[in-house]
């Protein structure tokens, strides 16, 4: 069972899921389902797949792992809500050239 102490939102659902971050939603949902089936902690994949179950819920998850991530990088690890570095700098560098309007490099 999850520890009612540990926060669940620091636990990466993808890696939870044992999925991508390029994951479609049917594979999101069959990997949910698969776990389902074997897992005692029932609670923490719903959990999870409720962050990532479509691309909505994807795009807020990785607008809040950024947000997250701007507040502490020093945050990170296996299984925490850290993104990859390379990811931030792509998004930023897009978001600086959205408020620009200089779109012609994106």
């Amino acid at each position: 069972m999850t520890n009612s102490n540990e926060p669940m939102r620091n636990i990466n659902p993808y890696f939870l899921l044992e999925v991508s971050q390029n994951a479609t939603d049917e594979e999101i949902q069959a990997s949910f389902h698969a776990k389902m089936k074997s897992s005692k902690d029932r609670e923490q994949l719903v959990n999870a797949y409720s962050k990532i179950r479509n691309q909505s819920a994807r795009n807020q998850f990785k607008w809040m792992a950024i947000n997250s991530f701007m507040a502490d990088p020093k945050q990170g690890g296996e299984g925490s809500s850290s993104i990859a570095l390379d990811e931030l700098i792509q998004e930023l560098a897009f978001l600086s050239d959205w408020e620009t309007g200089d779109l012609q490099n994106v």
